[in-house]
């Protein structure tokens, strides 16, 4: 099975983001079976959907696998769908900004993650992972990203499945946190690693 995985460079002042560390860990760790490609997206409007397709079109994956933070969450969320909408109180990593604006003027008005939602949540479960289906990746860069992929995929008629995980904070975001939930970097790789393990 060829999978690309991506994940996001730091953005609001944090050092790291655990959407990356997850894909260097995995990257270097490895999975048996599995021909894994990993790549890092910016925290930049358009830029990272577009390096996103870039990425896809060079790799040819079976399966692409985005991940993002979410250090508002408790769980590991397996998001469900993708909308036509980028809508963000705070800036990119370019200092843009965007207010109820469309992501593809001829998409759907919303696309849904081809990769099986519900029962990676059940196997991360029964791996004792607090797991969730989401049914909101947001209006910031990891919705646009997943949607700009999906929509790819949907017109290039591609055989691929497409899904997005959003990852809480590591243990060392929530220093100065204190209200806030965060997950080992181990218990997150590991969960990743489930999740590709059930799209075969």
């Amino acid at each position: 099975m060829n999978v690309l995985l991506t994940g996001f460079e730091p953005f609001k002042k944090e050092k790291v983001n655990p959407s990356w560390e997850v894909c260097k860990a995995l990257s270097e760790k490895g999975l048996e079976g599995v021909d894994l490609t990993v790549k890092k997206l910016s925290v930049v409007f358009d830029e990272a959907k577009t390096k996103a397709i870039e990425y896809c079109s060079q790799v040819t994956p079976d399966v692409i696998l985005h991940l993002g933070e979410a250090g508002e969450r408790t769980h590991i969320a397996l998001e469900r769908i993708a909308i036509n909408c980028d809508s963000a109180s705070i800036k990119d990593n370019k200092g843009q900004k965007r207010d109820n604006q469309v992501i593809e003027p001829e998409g759907n008005d919303g696309y849904f993650t081809t990769i099986p939602v519900a029962r990676i949540v059940e196997a991360l479960k029964e791996a004792g992972i607090p797991a969730v289906i989401s049914n909101s990746a947001g209006t910031y860069l990891c919705n646009h990203v997943l949607y700009g992929t999906l929509h790819h995929v949907r017109k290039e008629n591609l055989p691929v499945k497409v899904g997005f995980i959003h990852l809480p904070y590591l243990p060392q975001q929530t220093v100065d946190k204190p209200q806030k939930a965060s997950m080992s970097l181990d218990l997150m790789v590991k969960a990743v690693g489930i999740a590709i393990r059930e799209c075969e």
